[in-house]
């Protein structure tokens, strides 16, 4: 019995802990601003000021095959997959859009890069805009 007290123990210790590290990770990752238009107990409206996105588009009918492959190319291209193997921080959220013949993943760039200061993807079909 003491044995089982004791495994009991050392998972919940490694749960609390990895849920600490997580959120002290979370609170170091970049937020996009947004003003709540509304919300109700199930749905919030935001509006996101403009800011500037990489973006993969693809014409997949799967949601899960086109959500992967997407996160792997814009990862790819901030960990490094671009002209000057350059790094850039990941921020939240990651933006969706998904119909029937087009998904399209985007991530936001670190509020003080300019989209004129981009590194040239490896992958061209990383796009840009703003």
């Amino acid at each position: 019995m003491r044995v089982v007290l004791i495994i009991v123990a050392v998972v919940l210790l490694a749960f609390v802990a990895a849920q600490a590290y997580i959120s002290m990770d979370m609170a170091k990752t970049e937020q996009q601003p947004y003003e709540v238009l509304w919300k109700n107990d199930q749905l919030e409206a935001r509006y996101y000021p403009k800011a500037v996105m990489a973006s993969v588009t693809d014409s997949s009918s799967s949601y899960r095959s086109s959500s992967n492959q997407n996160f792997r190319v814009l990862a790819g291209y901030i960990f490094g997959g671009n002209e000057k193997s350059q790094s850039i921080a990941m921020t939240a959220p990651v933006h969706m859009a998904f119909n029937e013949s087009v998904s399209q993943m985007s991530f936001v760039m670190p509020a003080e890069m300019k989209l004129e200061e981009l590194p040239a993807p490896k992958d061209r079909g990383v796009k840009f805009s703003e």
